[in-house]
């Protein structure tokens, strides 16, 4: 998504000055349900993430589920700096359908190639675009006297894109375009909490996921001086709570779910996660 800030001087009339987008959509479609804020610019992001999964399916042991997640995000940022103020403010609505198989390498190990891609639409520029994310997550889980302990590596491509338009002298321009790869690494620990509901066994326990982007993904920071903010590695560090007994609703893909804090490189937020991201 494209801005623009109005320069104004004694002396003459305001000038248009284009700049990177306020929202990285990217970003933003990765993040999935939560707030951040960087630079005096935040986002809030609703998801949420239908899914159904096929059990031995196309072969036993392996699990296919397919995606419909629908995404709906609110973004603002405002700045009043040396002979510029600005403020701007829009909303988007996406759904994102794609498909998870997990393959099971080991009794312990699995493997899981996904993708997603739909559009999205902006309210407040009226610009549709689309979103896209595909990559291979890998999991390790290892069960002793009632705790579970995970490690999962993940790696990444994701990117969005806006329909091209035209701008004030008729040429045709295209903005809004992030493409970047992450790589992930994080572990967790559960441990049952001592009771059952029904067949269920809830547990509990932390979890650290250390993201790396490659290109830094890019916001516009309003603080001070106007600039681009480039964020290259953050940290996540939360809590999920589920069932250690194997349980998933009918359009939901895990019944888990999490809290963590994520900050690293001016960005910070607070993310709630459904499952855990390997």
């Amino acid at each position: 998504m494209a801005i623009a800030l109005t320069l104004a001087s004694p002396a003459s009339a305001a000038v248009q000055l284009p700049l990177p987008p306020i929202i990285n959509l990217t970003y933003a479609a990765e993040f999935g349900f939560g707030g951040y804020s960087y630079g005096g610019a935040s986002a809030q992001i609703f998801t949420l993430p239908l899914a159904y999964s096929f059990e031995d399916f196309p072969k036993k042991g392996w699990k296919l589920s397919p995606a419909f997640p629908i995404q709906y995000g609110h973004y603002s940022g405002s700045a009043n700096v040396p002979q510029i103020t600005t403020s701007q403010t829009d909303n988007s609505i996406a759904a994102i359908p794609g498909a998870y198989l997990q393959i099971p390498l080991l009794d312990r190990w699995t493997l899981t190639p996904f993708f997603l891609v739909g559009p999205i639409y902006l309210f407040g520029v009226k610009e549709w675009g689309v979103l896209y994310t595909a990559g291979l997550k890998t999991l390790y889980q290892i069960p002793w006297h009632g705790f579970r302990f995970g490690f999962g590596v993940a790696a990444v491509f994701a990117g969005s894109r806006l329909a091209p338009h035209l701008n004030s002298a008729g040429e045709e321009v295209v903005s809004g375009v992030e493409n970047y790869g992450v790589l992930r690494a994080g572990t967790f620990v559960r441990h049952d909490m001592g009771f059952r509901i029904g067949k269920l066994t809830p547990d509990i326990g932390p979890l650290f996921v250390f993201h790396h982007f490659f290109p830094a993904a890019r916001f516009v920071q309003f603080q001070g001086e106007l600039a681009v903010l480039e964020v290259r590695s953050q940290f996540q560090i939360g809590a999920t709570m589920g069932s250690s007994t194997p349980f998933s609703y009918s359009i939901l893909n895990e019944a888990r779910l999490g809290a963590s804090y994520v900050t690293g490189d001016g960005l910070s937020g607070v993310k709630f996660t459904f499952g855990f991201p390997f």
